[in-house]
């Protein structure tokens, strides 16, 4: 008989490293032998433990947005509550830092966002569309009260705020070649988190400059 604590920390290995291999890969370059041998493990047991390579997939999305969530903490449901300039700032910066050292979650979203199919629709409908709304009801709120461009379709700020957070960590071998810049740097995303609300508007006034 197996046992309970080893049957758990190897699926837990087989399902981080899948989590790495669809990053860097994509789900039709990741093949469950090459996901077995970064596991360091048969690969009989994916379908052992998971079934299938689309069952490993999707639970391999759960973990991604199961860490962006914690890293989030209350954030989000705060600014569902009442959105302000502080609370969606405050969003900002948990969220850049979270994708900063966590890249390959971000890749992974990425790829199956670039096909109009069934995983890119369960991955919105699971995971990004409560998220979408929460953000993007506060971004028409921050508008309302003048914090926000009033212009500007919330859909394009929405997009412009995740593309600016992900970008330079999403290319992070380009951006140091590029810049010289490493985003893996700690001061680089705490950097990063920082230019992102002064571009989009949200950095408190001088006077508070000295408040986090």
């Amino acid at each position: 008989m197996s046992n309970p604590a080893e049957t758990l920390s190897t699926r837990a290995r087989i399902l981080a490293k899948a989590l790495e291999v669809f990053a860097e890969l994509g789900f039709e370059g990741a093949t469950t032998r090459r996901i077995a041998d970064a596991a360091g493990e048969n690969v009989g047991l994916i379908k052992y433990y998971f079934d299938s390579k689309e069952l490993l997939w999707q639970e391999a999305a759960d973990l991604a947005f199961s860490g962006m969530k914690a890293a989030l903490g209350s954030a989000l449901e705060e600014l569902d509550r009442r959105p302000t300039a502080d609370r969606i700032r405050e969003l900002t910066r948990r969220l850049t830092l979270f994708i900063a050292t966590n890249p390959g979650s971000v890749r992974m979203m990425q790829d199956a966002g670039r096909h109009d199919g069934r995983r890119m629709r369960w991955l919105v409908d699971r995971h990004l569309r409560p998220t979408y709304t929460v953000i993007h009801s506060s971004i028409v709120r921050l508008q309302e009260d003048g914090s926000l461009p009033q212009d500007v379709d919330p859909a394009h700020l929405f997009y412009l705020l995740v593309g600016a957070a992900t970008l330079l960590f999403h290319q992070g071998p380009e951006c140091r070649y590029l810049t010289g810049v490493d985003p893996r740097a700690p001061d680089v995303a705490e950097a990063h988190a920082d230019a992102l609300v002064r571009v989009l508007g949200l950095a408190k006034p001088a006077s508070d400059a000295g408040e986090r």
